[in-house]
C-alpha cells in the first residue's frame, strides 16, 4: 500500500526526515541513489536513525554509533542484525512509502 511520506522539497540531498505513517516511526533518507525508508529505532537502544549522521547511503546512529545500511537496513559490521524497510518511490512532487497491508 503506497502512502505519501513527505513532499521532495522536505528533505533535501544528504538529509533525512521523520515521518509517522500506520502508527509507525519511520526515517526516510534522500541520498544520491534515491530515497530511502527505514524503521527509525537502532535495535541497539532504540535511538532515532533519522537524527543520525548520513554519509552515502550509511546512517550512523546519534546515540551509539552503530551504522546501518539504508539501502537494506543491515548493520555495516553484522549483516545478521537489520532494521526493517520498506521500499519508496518518487511521484511528481513527494516520496511514498510502500507499507504493508
Amino acid at each position: 500500500m503506497w502512502i505519501r511520506a513527505a513532499g521532495l522539497a522536505e528533505i533535501p540531498a544528504g538529509g533525512s526526515k521523520i515521518i509517522v505513517l500506520k502508527r509507525m516511526e519511520l526515517a526516510v533518507f534522500h541520498t544520491e541513489e534515491g530515497y530511502f525508508c527505514m524503521d527509525n529505532f537502532c535495535p541497539h537502544a532504540g535511538g532515532p536513525l533519522a537524527e543520525g549522521y548520513l554519509q552515502g547511503c550509511v546512517v550512523t546512529c546519534p546515540w551509539h554509533n552503530w551504522s546501518f545500511d539504508v539501502r537494506n537496513g543491515s548493520l555495516c559490521h553484522n549483516a545478521g542484525v537489520k532494521v526493517p524497510v520498506y521500499a519508496c518511490r518518487v511521484t511528481e512532487d513527494a516520496v511514498e512509502v510502500d507499507l504493508p497491508g
